[in-house]
């Protein structure tokens, strides 16, 4: 891959050129961080040099989520599409999944696409088995149907994003008292998986999680096991690696994703900042996949909080564990000034305790800050089938 980059990309000769590099001076993935770091708007401003030259590689278009800002195109070659899909039938296989199963998919516009009048698409759904249920709103009256038609469909899985099937959970466990499916395992994608929803969700579907993280503009894929003790890193299609500020490789500790693709000879990432945050495993799962392990995700670069001038990274998983303790069913917070939070919460509850060990957590953190608490029926203000965020920083930085 290297080799194809320097000898045929306009923009990666120009790249190694500039930085004194060769070919052979990148001979294992260790040597990948002599490579600077890809950033989606280096790529941005250099789309048109990253494309091979003088080489017919069959490509599908595609588009990132634009979770972090303006939506970046990229291509994806189609061996290399056809292999993503692959990997995701043998990850799912570690909830049992066999292609052919009947599953039901509930989400937003990255795992739910328009609904395309191509027969062969329809025909592919209806051989695999494949339900999907679009929640771009996700109203009462979307929520009855797509339970209705559950009961229907009586899927052995579902896949979905976190906070989708935690908001339906909510929905059946208030309006049915009876309620049951024939489900095996489900499929989480797309969001952190906090906690709260986890126990949520697995309580009233009455099966366990499989959590699922992919990006396929830099190929990347892991898939939590029986184990429940990470997601194991597929390896085939690219590399994964957790680096800190100066792009060195780093384990037990947070750090950027960033991804270097194998196979997607259309279009190239190398050393590609995801502006995701993660936490990389020093040790191997006890199973008998050995693959490496994503001890955990925190989530994207972008949900961080700025407050008395001390960044606070993903603090998405503490705060969840507080919710869990005191009964918070769901919470988002916001950041309007360099000192003050909204902090919106549902919950049945006294919070007291709660508003206090929030308090807490944040002047331990930043000193004395202005925090807002509301009450709130529910947490849903997606309009467009976007993820939900958990931190929601208003300040233009």
């Amino acid at each position: 891959m290297i080799k194809f980059c320097v000898d045929n990309i306009p923009f990666y000769t120009d790249l190694f050129r500039k930085n004194n590099l060769k070919t052979v001076d990148i001979q294992t993935i260790d040597d990948l961080y002599k490579i600077p770091i890809l950033t989606k708007s280096i790529i941005k401003s250099n789309k048109e040099q990253m494309v091979p030259i003088g080489k017919d590689i069959t490509y599908i278009q595609s588009t990132t989520g634009g979770s972090t800002g303006t939506p970046m195109q990229f291509r994806m070659s189609y061996y290399d599409y056809q292999m993503g899909i692959a990997l995701k039938y043998l990850g799912w296989k570690n909830g049992g999944y066999y292609p052919g199963d009947k599953i039901a998919v509930i989400g937003g516009t990255s795992i739910v696409p328009a609904r395309s009048r191509k027969i062969i698409k329809q025909l592919r759904e209806w051989i695999l088995n494949i339900r999907l249920f679009s929640t771009v709103n996700l109203s009462e009256e979307v929520m009855q149907n797509i339970v209705r038609e559950l009961q229907k469909f009586q899927p052995k899985f579902l896949r979905g994003y976190p906070s989708v099937l935690f908001e339906l959970a909510r929905f059946i466990e208030s309006n049915y008292s009876e309620f049951t499916l024939p489900l095996q395992s489900i499929f989480t994608v797309g969001e952190q998986l906090q906690l709260h929803f986890r126990e949520k969700i697995e309580f009233v579907f009455s099966c366990k999680i499989f959590d699922n993280y992919g990006l396929n503009d830099g190929g990347l894929s892991a898939y939590e096991c029986e184990h429940h003790n990470g997601l194991h890193i597929d390896t085939e299609r690219s590399v994964l690696r957790v680096v800190d500020q100066n792009g060195i490789d780093i384990t037990e500790r947070s750090g950027r994703i960033v991804a270097t693709t194998l196979h997607n000879f259309a279009f190239p990432l190398i050393n590609y900042d995801t502006n995701d945050l993660g936490v990389l495993a020093s040790n191997r799962c006890n199973c008998r996949n050995q693959k490496p392990i994503l001890k955990t995700i925190l989530g994207r670069s972008t949900d961080l909080l700025l407050l008395n001038n001390i960044i606070i990274g993903s603090p998405a998983a503490s705060i969840s564990k507080i919710c869990v303790k005191h009964n918070i069913e769901h919470y988002q917070i916001r950041q309007i000034s360099k000192s003050k939070i909204i902090f919106q919460l549902v919950s049945k509850n006294n919070t007291q305790l709660f508003q206090s060990e929030i308090t807490d957590y944040f002047t331990k953190l930043v000193g004395n800050i202005e925090i807002e608490f509301r009450h709130v029926k529910s947490i849903w203000n997606k309009i467009d089938g976007s993820k939900f965020k958990f931190i929601m920083n208003e300040m233009k930085r």
